[in-house]
């Protein structure tokens, strides 16, 4: 293993170093690192936090947001140790005699923590860079699903090992500091209390670690807990029972060991528009859901044991795009399975299931780094079901999560729109289905900053022309044009014309005193909201296209365009918007004001 070579390598050539230096300058050395560590870790969370909120959805600087939790540990170690160095040496000025042997020795103990503890940093740092499935493409997996199948199905597991383990050591060495020397009132043991894993789990992801790895807090919504079984004394047999199974669910925690008895907490969250991959979907692994556990006593109170982490069982989402009260429960067993979102709506509601040992409570999940903290008052409100078949009842009839919905809309300002008139060929229809540009195309070879898929449609990206560079697409060979979209599966693209002289316009009653951030959305019948995805733009001066499902529109701040005004006649704005196939058009919204409702639903059933 190339992480093993290197690793062992850095610890003894760092260990050597400080031997040489002598044991005063290794001691010193080493504390400085220790402490540099303490302060690494204590603004670990802080500074990552920081950094996914500061980083952009796009451009090249948009990297920083799937590498924030590496930058995040690794910048204030190195800061800190720079800083406790200088102070050291500015106080500190002469050395201290000490014997050659007592160097030697004094100086390689000091110099091996000092490796351990910097080399540790360094792979935990580097466990959480997106780069595939292992430790930087290195082999390395400190985590992984069980090969025990018969005992723990798809359960994630403590697997790798270093030959030195300094991960490992350097997160178990801070995990007590921070219960002992360097107490905290909310202390790394509590809400971190294994962080060699969590870089790694976050990883294992759909295509072999590609998917995202981080979200931004913003992008995430307690929506409440629910508990299976009559209290934490029962057999975890019956809780892992469920609908149409003859026998209960395997499972072991991370050390590879079964639970006996327990309960079943299952926690509500929603994903937001941003949270989305490029494909338009979301997408959630179980190591990128980790429930936090603190151990407490008979009376409920905390034990001041180290927390542990637990992985779930299950995920229930929505099972059909065409149906909001359509929910489906998806589990763990088995390796590589990975849950996506369908249809096209803007947020996804989904609710994580976890084995709860007796002896512990749930304090808090973390959905791809972002923590959700399960307070007293949350845990009290859980709903409780008595057994999995009252749980698989609420499944079945679609009220055990409700999709994000369109409440408390305007209408005031909103006109009736005749769904007979939505066209399907990309004409001069305010609204049309229709994946086509138009009468517009363009060589492959003019893609600009387009991705496009094998049949040359356009998957995402944006670009600028010409209305030159841009012809009819009969003026250009099939075999290079492109002239459509794609559109993920499951879902049909609608193009709403919101140009100047358009009834639906941005210049329109409800445009005109929209806030730059309020969102477009089409609207379903039951409610769901499907934001703007896109547009393309054109003037006698440019033709814009910019597409990302992944990416929704927040309002006009995302539309990089000429402003739009009434003086000019050759301004064109369409807005994309990407629909779940078999649901019924109703309305189409700027925010919470509702710009037109059409005069009868409209049944999406083409792409």
């Amino acid at each position: 293993m190339v992480l093993n070579l290197i690793s062992a390598a850095l610890v003894l050539l760092i260990a050597y170093m400080w031997s040489i230096r002598g044991f005063f300058s290794a001691f010193l050395h080493m504390v400085a690192v220790i402490v540099a560590g303490a302060f690494a870790f204590g603004f670990w969370e802080m500074t990552s936090i920081w950094l996914l909120n500061m980083s952009p959805d796009k451009g090249i600087l948009s990297s920083i947001g799937g590498n924030a939790w590496a930058i995040g540990l690794i910048v204030p170690f190195l800061v800190s140790l720079v800083i406790i160095r200088v102070i050291f040496d500015k106080m500190l000025i002469a050395n201290v005699a000490q014997t050659t042997l007592a160097n030697y020795i004094g100086g390689g103990v000091c110099g091996v923590v000092t490796g351990i503890l910097s080399v540790g940093i360094l792979v935990i740092a580097l466990g959480a860079v997106r780069f595939g499935d292992s430790t930087m493409g290195m082999g390395y997996r400190p985590i992984y699903y069980t090969e025990d199948r018969a005992a723990g199905g798809g359960s994630l597991v403590k697997d790798d090992t270093l030959w030195i383990p300094s991960d490992k050591i350097t997160s178990k060495f801070y995990s007590h500091l921070s219960n002992a020397a360097f107490f905290a009132p909310e202390p790394l043991a509590k809400w971190h209390p294994a962080p060699y894993l969590e870089g790694p789990t976050a990883r294992l992801s759909y295509g072999e670690g590609d998917a995202r790895n981080t979200i931004k807090p913003k992008d995430l919504t307690f929506k409440g807990m629910y508990t299976v079984g009559g209290n934490d004394q029962t057999p975890v047999n019956q809780l892992l029972t469920y609908a149409g199974g003859t026998q209960p669910q395997k499972y072991t925690d991370t050390d590879g060991e079964t639970v006996s008895t327990g309960q079943l907490v299952g926690v509500k969250f929603e994903l937001g528009p941003a949270a989305k991959e490029s494909t338009a979907q979301h997408m959630i692994s179980p190591g990128q859901i980790r429930m936090i556990a603190e151990p407490v006593d008979a009376s409920g109170a905390p034990t001041g044991e180290p927390s542990h982490d637990i992985f779930p069982i299950a995920l229930i989402s929505q099972g059909d795009g065409a149906s909001a009260e359509s929910y489906g429960r998806w589990r763990f067993e088995a390796e590589g399975v990975h849950i996506s979102s369908v249809g096209g709506g803007a947020s996804a509601a989904m609710a994580a299931e976890f084995v709860v040992p007796t002896g512990n409570r749930p304090i808090a999940i973390y959905v791809k780094g972002v923590r959700l903290e399960l307070d007293a008052t949350a845990v009290s409100e859980a709903t409780k079901f008595a057994t999995t078949g009252m749980r698989d009842a609420q499944v079945s009839a679609g009220t055990i999560l409700k999709a994000a919905k369109a409440e408390n809309l305007d209408r005031s300002m909103s006109f009736t729109y005749p769904a007979a008139n939505i066209g399907t060929r990309g004409g001069s229809e305010m609204l049309v289905i229709s994946t086509r540009l138009g009468r517009e195309a363009f060589p492959s070879s003019a893609k600009r900053g387009l991705q496009l898929n094998e049949d040359k449609e356009i998957e995402s990206g944006s670009g600028t022309w010409t209305p030159a560079e841009v012809g009819r697409g009969r003026d250009i060979s099939a075999a290079l044009k492109v002239d459509r979209f794609s559109a993920p599966a499951g879902t049909a693209m609608f193009q709403l014309n919101v140009s100047p002289t358009m009834q639906a316009s941005l210049l329109g009653q409800v445009g005109s005193v929209a806030d730059p951030s309020d969102a477009f959305y089409l609207i379903d019948s039951q409610g769901t909201l499907y934001q703007a995805v896109g547009y393309v733009y054109k003037d006698r001066e440019r033709y814009d296209i910019v597409y990302n499902p992944g990416q929704p529109l927040n309002g006009m701040a995302d539309i990089k365009t000429p402003g739009l005004t009434s003086v000019r006649d050759d301004q064109s704005l369409k807005l994309l918007f990407l629909v779940s196939l078999k649901v019924e058009l109703e309305a189409y919204s700027i925010g919470d004001k509702v710009v037109f409702q059409l005069d009868e639903p409209f049944e999406v059933t083409t792409r």
